[in-house]
């Protein structure tokens, strides 16, 4: 979060023509001044100049607004209660939650963390309608080991042999009657591995939907489920394997028939008769390997756990300003490093918040936004510059920056190579490169620049 007291502000880029034009030129090695007129005696060493030809083209260009944003090593995310009570115990800012963590109770009652993206909002029992909620909780608790027996069929259906799997859980938490039924506010489904940034205290009293804990998501988690029954598996992939197109992950048998697992980023071919495909999150890393060999794998059963590391950016922008964010947008964010990142909207507080801005108060918007793709940068964490596009320009005619003669009297001009200065009019920069405006240039015009 941008928690500096100077007030963010958009900056429309690149605006800065001097600068540009001056380093333009220094890179080059040379000012490049001379009067507009065609008196060159007037002109200021133009010939000590070293020029090159160089050729305008056409373009789309597009200029940006920039933002200034902070990128963190994890993305903010809330566990709320799913019921009411008096806090009687919570995690504390700074603590690690991983699947299986009690991390709080609700009038003595324990909320454990499990792994889903469906919060929990119902009490699960044998007379449940089926859910992803089932699905989430009979995964997590296959993978903590509370099926020894093999005898729950991963699915979203909670029947007898889910409801034995749950005794066994609430047995090893400590449970004084534990049953075979998940009440409503016992489980919290948290993303991934997360650590606490902010507790609510002790003695608060809870509402469903209420905040427990604010916490940073370290990496999202995740199951790779088998896609269909197999005779056997031998597993291949292990610890620390990261998930890439076309991976093998096992060779599973088939009707007598050795195939192997193999990841793909698309829907899975479920006619191929060379292979069984499963559909991956690329980048991802295996993190644990859930099954070994046997003689029988159900649909559905989780053979491997994946995490993919987060990042964050968040900005805070005057509520006047915030329609240049949706979520879902698409913007380039700038990293510490110099290096251009893809990342997208995520979250927009729909409550404003004001700040302080020397003697002025302003109403500002706070904004997450997350990279699309793991971030490859060594940076995790520091100031980056968020850009939303502003404006763009299709079929632009425009000439390298460093072309430009910025004359002493004011106004730009550019020599053409067969000796012709004329005055320009500029548009839109973009990487280098500048729009002329007045139609005196030409895509395929060739022009002198420093060398």
């Amino acid at each position: 979060m941008n928690t500096s007291t100077d007030f963010p502000q958009p900056a429309r880029w690149p605006l800065f023509l001097v600068g540009l034009l001056l380093g333009a030129a220094a890179g080059a090695g040379v000012l490049w001044y001379a009067t507009s007129g065609d008196d060159r005696a007037d002109e200021i060493d133009m010939a000590s100049v070293v020029t090159v030809p160089v050729t305008a083209e056409t373009r789309d260009l597009v200029s940006y607004l920039e933002w200034d944003g902070t990128l963190s090593s994890g993305s903010p995310a809330t566990v709320a209660a799913s019921t009411r009570g008096t806090i009687t115990r919570n995690s504390e800012v700074g603590d690690s939650i991983v699947a299986g963590d009690v991390i709080a109770e609700i009038d003595g009652e324990a909320v454990v963390a499990l792994y889903g993206s469906v919060p929990q909002f119902r009490e699960l029992t044998t007379q449940t309608d089926s859910g992803a909620d089932v699905r989430q909780l009979e995964e997590n608790l296959v993978a903590l080991g509370f099926d020894p027996d093999e005898t729950v069929t991963v699915d979203e259906v909670f029947t007898y042999n889910t409801g034995l799997m749950v005794t066994r859980w609430e047995e090893s938490l400590g449970f004084e009657n534990p049953d075979a039924e998940v009440s409503a506010g016992q489980i919290a489904f948290i993303d991934g591995p997360s650590e606490v940034v902010t507790s609510t205290a002790v003695g608060s009293q809870a509402a469903q939907g209420q905040a427990l804990l604010a916490t940073v998501t370290v990496a999202d988690s995740g199951f790779l489920r088998l896609p269909q029954t197999v005779s056997s598996i031998a597993m291949v992939a292990d610890s620390s394997t990261e998930l890439v197109p076309d991976i093998v992950l096992a060779t599973t048998v088939v009707d007598d028939r050795e195939l192997p697992l193999i990841g793909v980023d698309r829907p899975p071919d479920t006619e191929r008769e060379d292979a069984i495909e499963i559909q991956i999150q690329v980048g991802a890393t295996i993190v644990e390997v859930l099954s070994e060999d046997r003689a029988w794998v159900e649909v559905g059963r989780p053979l491997f756990r994946f995490e993919i590391e987060q990042s964050a950016i968040e900005t805070a922008v005057a509520v006047s300003d915030s329609d240049a964010f949706t979520v879902g947008t698409e913007v380039e964010v700038e990293l510490p490093d110099t290096s251009l990142v893809t990342a997208m909207v995520t979250d927009l507080s729909v409550v404003a918040r004001t700040v302080q801005d020397g003697q002025n108060t302003n109403t500002v918007v706070d904004i997450v936004i997350e990279p699309v793709e793991p971030l490859s940068s060594t940076f995790t964490s520091g100031p980056v510059t968020i850009r939303t596009e502003d404006s763009s320009t299709p079929n632009a005619v425009v000439v390298p920056v460093r072309a430009l003669i910025a004359f002493l009297e004011g106004g730009h001009g550019i020599d053409f190579e067969d000796g012709r200065r004329v005055a320009v009019e500029l548009g839109t920069f973009d990487d280098g490169w500048v729009e002329i405006t007045n139609g005196v240039v030409q895509a395929g015009d060739t022009l002198l620049a420093p060398a």
